[in-house]
């Protein structure tokens, strides 16, 4: 039975400064390691005085209460997948397989990695759980190597996510309820709900750590988990918070072959003319090469939905080099955006791949990222007006232009904003292309989705 303390009770800061001497200290420094401690306390004290989580009275961890199972709080950081749940009507045993593990954190524990933890807390889905755990290793394989350079680039992430959440901490007024997603804290709820979707039910200190330092693949692999309960692919679960009905699923080689097994929904998007190709709706450059059979007159194009209702979008911004929201701050928007396709053909169909944006170039890497959630000011807020390269709050602002190529981490206190083309295809393609990306929604505005990702542990935010 939980024991429901107010934060006075609790006194966290003692045990989470014994926590973080256990493990923490191992890899940060001692200033990121009192960061570390204050934001921690903050947060934790303000879940406990909410009722989100409790002390046990055995060993002091804390552990995740009713309330916060009602209100599902680890899904507060992820509205892309509590949307995708409703839209496709999961039951109630399928919700508590996805957000009700009571997880339990922890404070003077060492653990075992997450990728060997996966599905634990699925004892009756012990096939999903083998399936998922073996997903973490592949994507640890890709992405992280605990010997190399990946184990000290997502050790200095996680060591950023707490510097800007620090600065967070001192001008943020906000102190509400979660679920109503007002807070620009968000570090304990992510890695919860990280915790509750990969079926883990006991996570560490350290786990916080390393939840947030590779949430771009855990993340990933919820994301595909939620999907695969639908038999889609992940990409529909992400392309929700974006607005976007249908697959975004690509590859960048052996598209012919490949396609031929992609479970999405397709649709004609235009005919293939004396011409050449001729699209409805849609204004992009197509290459068709001679290997594919020269099409006939008239015969129809195909397109996976999710990339055909993006395409439309990008075409119906395709004049826009920049805009302003509705506090006045600027969206930019890249001016290299052109769009190229490339006309393969799909047992004997004709279909689109999705070959370049910009300087964009696909890749079939996991679908990452997260989506904010929509601004709900409904008038201009003079305080949430940015100009470029000025402050959020202790945080530097600094525009960039976006090259994928030459991508470097972000230096401390600094939130980089990169500058996009501020559409659908292009926030689609950059989920395909940096994986540990935030990506603003459609209606969300610029300050908003700036304190989000520097409470939330990102500092970079794609416009």
């Amino acid at each position: 039975m939980d024991l429901l303390l107010d934060a006075s009770n609790l006194h966290p800061a003692g045990l989470i400064k014994n926590g973080i001497k256990f493990g923490i200290g191992l890899y940060l420094d001692h200033k990121a390691k009192k960061i570390c401690e204050r934001v921690l306390n903050a947060e934790f004290e303000k879940l406990v005085d909410q009722g989100y989580l409790s002390v046990s009275e055995s060993d002091q961890s804390l552990v995740v209460t009713d309330k916060a199972l009602d209100d599902l709080i680890g899904l507060t950081v992820y509205p892309e997948i509590r949307a995708f749940t409703e839209e496709y009507e999961f039951n109630e045993e399928e919700m508590g397989l996805l957000a009700r593990t009571r997880v339990c954190i922890q404070m003077n524990k060492k653990l075992p990695a997450w990728d060997k933890r996966l599905g634990t807390a699925w004892a009756a889905n012990t096939q999903v759980a083998q399936k998922f755990r073996q997903r973490a290793s592949t994507a640890l394989g890709m992405w992280y190597q605990p010997s190399g350079a990946g184990a000290k680039q997502s050790l200095n992430q996680a060591t950023a996510y707490f510097m800007s959440a620090e600065a967070a901490l001192d001008n943020s007024k906000a102190g509400g309820n979660p679920k109503g997603g007002d807070s620009p804290m968000a570090i304990v709820t992510r890695a919860i709900g990280l915790a509750q979707l990969c079926g883990i039910e006991e996570i560490g200190l350290v786990d916080i750590m390393e939840g947030l330092s590779m949430s771009f693949i855990f993340e990933t692999i919820a994301r595909h988990m939620v999907a695969s309960v639908r038999g889609v692919h992940a990409s529909q679960v992400y392309n929700v918070g974006l607005h976007i009905k249908g697959s975004s699923e690509n590859v960048a080689t052996q598209f012919a072959v490949k396609a031929k097994s992609f479970i999405g929904p397709r649709e004609v998007i235009g005919k293939w003319t004396a011409a050449g190709a001729a699209l409805d709706g849609i204004k992009v450059k197509v290459v068709a090469r001679p290997e594919i059979n020269m099409p006939k007159e008239g015969e129809e194009i195909w397109c996976m939905s999710g990339w055909a209702e993006a395409l439309r979008m990008h075409t119906a911004k395709a004049g826009e080099m920049s805009g302003m929201d509705i506090h006045g701050s600027q969206l930019l928007c890249d001016k290299k955006s052109a769009v190229k396709l490339s006309l393969k053909r799909v047992d004997e169909i004709l279909m689109v791949k999705m070959k370049q944006v910009g300087i964009l170039s696909v890749s079939d890497r996991f679908c990452g990222g997260i989506t904010g959630l929509p601004c709900p000011c409904d008038s201009p807020d003079p305080r949430k007006r940015l100009a470029p390269n000025g402050k959020i709050g202790k945080l530097r602002l600094v525009y960039q232009s976006f090259d994928p190529t030459s991508f470097k981490a972000t230096q401390r206190r600094t939130i980089s904003v990169l500058k996009t083309y501020n559409d659908a295809i292009a926030r689609t393609l950059a989920c395909h292309v940096l994986t540990s990306s935030y990506l603003r929604a459609e209606n969300e505005c610029l300050h908003c989705a700036v304190s989000r990702a520097a409470g939330a542990g990102c500092n970079t935010v794609l416009m």
